[in-house]
């Protein structure tokens, strides 16, 4: 793996038969008390100790500064247990990516820690819930100016700012999520040093939130299978970045000029239709800048589009693609605050979270 490469958020799990918890486990069992009984009331059961007692409340969970632990049983009764924590959370400066070595050594910590707890559970055994990986490029620029690029590239989820500071940027669909922040900012958030990282570090992650989608990119299936296919971690997370982030889509985006008149002209004389191209082009621009992304997808489909039919849908999402791809135009095409293209931005960030 490459230096600047590492291992971050972890989230294991398994069946609570592969549990041992002794009588007096220390942990918290929330419930709630009926007001009008004054039972609990939550009873179901949860898990049972080493005794024959049975555990009942609404969880049992265990919150440290490094990693939760909880217990719970699902609507069809299956129970499970979790356990997820952050690797980086257990270096001083939360800065040096974390090796196999790192993780492993974590994992043993922690499952040392649950049995001191009066909780015995086999982490070797539990299957990968959840992998994050990252990468911490030192950039030319400062970390803000990096954002509209990413703001360019897809649909975006809602951050906490509050922790990854006013620049992070979160995109996503059902088998991944990544997330680019100011490292700087997220450590000074969350309290640590800041004098040890550099300036402008941005760190990009991947997360893969699923078993089956951990298991299908990385060949990681249970905690004991992670040395073994610990190197396919970073070519999983290339793959994600150089084919669902920066798509050749975006790429070619970038080739385009946005509101640059001789080079729409130019162009346009190359086309079939170099009159309709240009009118076409210009339109949607307009039609970005004014009105926004959101509102004319919106006015498209009110008053242009059919989406009772299915044919219609599909008419809508094309008219969707272009308004994307022009808006993504805009803004590549915009200069940051020091002077640089949103493109050559753009092309720097994506060598270095790909190559």
């Amino acid at each position: 793996m490459s230096a600047n490469f590492g291992t971050d958020t972890i989230r294991l799990y398994s069946d609570t038969n592969q549990l041992r918890l002794e009588p007096e486990f220390r942990a918290d069992i929330p419930n709630e008390v009926d007001n009008e009984t004054g039972e609990l009331k939550y009873k179901t059961p949860l898990c049972e100790t080493t005794d024959g007692e049975t555990v009942r409340g609404m969880m049992v969970k265990i919150r440290t500064k490094s990693y939760q632990f909880s217990l719970t049983t699902s609507k069809d009764n299956r129970r499970a247990a979790t356990v997820q924590f952050s690797a980086g959370a257990y270096r001083e400066s939360n800065l040096e990516p974390s090796n196999l070595e790192h993780v492993m050594d974590v994992i043993t910590t922690i499952e040392s820690d649950l049995a001191a707890r009066g909780i015995h559970w086999a982490l070797n055994e539990a299957r990968v819930a959840t992998l994050a990986s990252n990468r911490n490029p030192i950039m030319a620029e400062p970390c803000g100016n990096y954002m509209p690029c990413l703001r360019a590239l897809g649909v975006r989820k809602k951050v906490n700012k509050t922790e990854y500071g006013p620049t992070g940027q979160r995109l996503g669909n059902k088998q991944w999520d990544s997330l680019f922040y100011d490292k700087r900012e997220e450590m000074a958030s969350k309290g640590y040093d800041i004098s040890v990282c550099p300036e402008n570090l941005l760190r990009g992650e991947i997360e893969w939130s699923k078993s089956a989608v951990v298991l299908k990119a990385t060949g990681i299936k249970t905690v004991a299978t992670i040395p073994q296919n610990w190197g396919n971690i970073e070519p999983a997370f290339k793959r994600v970045m150089k084919t669902e982030i920066f798509k050749p889509r975006t790429d070619s985006q970038c080739q385009k000029a946005a509101f640059d008149l001789s080079k729409m002209l130019s162009a346009a004389a190359d086309k079939p239709r170099p009159f309709a191209t240009l009118t076409h082009e210009y339109g949607l621009l307009s039609l970005i800048r004014d009105e926004g992304l959101e509102r004319a997808k919106w006015l498209i489909s009110e008053q242009l589009g059919d989406t009772t039919t299915k044919a219609g849908r599909v008419v809508c999402e094309r008219w969707f693609r272009e308004l994307e791809d022009a808006a993504a135009r805009l803004e590549l095409h915009k200069l940051a605050s020091s002077g640089v293209s949103n493109v050559e931005l753009y092309k720097e960030l994506k060598a270095k979270m790909t190559e």
